[in-house]
C-alpha cells in the first residue's frame, strides 16, 4: 500500500502529491490542498477525482508510488511553532531526501542531500533560499522560520528518504551544457529522477519510468526533449536544458528504483 504518491500529468499542469498523514480525500497542487485529485491510497493503488490533473479524458499521467519502510522512508507530520533553529525529531534515521508540503498556501519545498543552508523549491521556479530546512541531522532535520515549513500553526507534512543500495541515491553535479552528458552514482537503473538546479530561479526537472525515448517535463510543464534525456545503470544522462545543464551550476537530484531491497520497499 503506498503511503506517499505523485501524480503528473503528461501536459503543461502542476502535480498533485498526497500522503497517508494528510487529511482525507485531499492533496497538495500547485501550493494549495484541494479535493477531487489523488482521493484515497488503498492496498494495491490509489484512486483518484476527475481534476484535470490527475484525469482528464485522453490525458496520459505518470506516477511515482513509495511504501514507506520505518528504516529508510518516513512520513512525519508536525506543527510548525515559528521559532529558528527548531530541531525536529522522529524519523528514525540520517535522512538524505526531504519534501515538505504544508496547508496554508505556500510552495512546497525539498532538499536532496548536503545543500549547507540551501532548500529548495520543488514546485515553483524559484532560487535556492535559506531559513528552511537548515541541516540534517541524525534523526531528522533543523528548521527555520519561514512559512514553509515552521509558520506558527501551520500543519506540515514531510516525507523523508535514505540513501538504500539499489534503491534509492541522492547526489549533485555542476552542469557543463554538453549535450548527453552522463550523470553518475547510482548501482540502479532509475524508475523516477529528480533534477533541481540549485543556483538559479528553475522548476525541477522529473522523468517517469514509463516515458519513452528523449521525453522528460520540469514538474509543471509538458513532457518535451532535451532535459532528462535517459537512464542509464548507473544514473541519466541530461540535455542542455538549463534546468539541468548550465555551465557552472549546481543539480541536487534523486533517483529511485522500482522494486525491495532487505530495508525497504519503493514503487516508482
Amino acid at each position: 500500500m503506498p503511503d506517499f504518491v505523485l501524480v503528473k500529468s503528461a501536459g503543461a499542469v502542476n502535480p498533485a502529491i498526497r500522503m497517508r498523514t494528510m487529511p482525507e480525500r485531499v492533496s497538495h497542487s500547485n501550493s494549495l490542498f484541494a479535493a477531487n485529485l489523488v482521493q484515497e491510497l488503498r492496498p494495491d493503488g490509489f484512486v483518484v477525482g476527475t481534476d484535470s490533473r490527475v484525469n482528464a479524458a485522453a490525458t496520459t499521467y505518470y506516477h511515482l508510488a513509495i511504501q514507506c519502510d520505518p528504516r529508510d522512508a518516513k512520513l512525519l507530520p508536525w506543527v510548525g511553532d515559528g521559532a529558528d533553529n527548531r530541531v525536529l525529531t522522529g524519523v528514525g534515521f540520517a535522512p538524505d531526501a526531504v519534501i515538505i508540503v504544508n496547508a496554508d498556501g505556500i510552495g512546497a519545498v525539498c532538499r536532496f542531500g548536503d545543500t549547507g543552508d540551501a532548500t529548495q523549491y520543488l514546485d515553483s521556479a524559484l532560487a535556492s533560499v535559506s531559513d528552511r530546512i537548515q541541516s540534517l541531522d541524525a534523526d531528522g532535520i533543523t528548521l527555520g522560520t519561514a512559512t514553509n515549513v515552521n509558520g506558527a500553526g501551520t500543519n506540515y507534512y514531510g516525507l523523508f528518504l535514505k540513501n538504500v543500495g539499489g534503491l534509492c541515491k541522492v547526489s549533485s553535479y555542476v552542469g557543463d551544457g554538453v549535450d548527453g552528458r552522463a550523470v553518475t552514482g547510482t548501482d540502479f537503473t532509475p524508475d523516477f529522477t529528480i533534477v533541481k538546479n540549485n543556483d538559479a530561479a528553475q522548476f525541477a526537472a522529473v522523468r517517469f519510468e514509463d516515458q519513452a525515448g528523449d521525453l522528460s517535463s520540469s514538474i509543471v510543464g509538458a513532457e518535451t526533449t532535451n532535459i532528462i534525456q535517459s537512464v542509464t545503470a548507473t544514473g541519466f544522462t541530461v540535455g542542455t536544458s538549463a534546468l539541468v545543464n548550465s555551465v557552472g551550476a549546481t543539480y541536487f537530484w534523486l533517483c529511485l528504483a522500482d522494486g525491495a531491497t532487505a530495508t525497504g520497499n519503493m514503487i516508482a
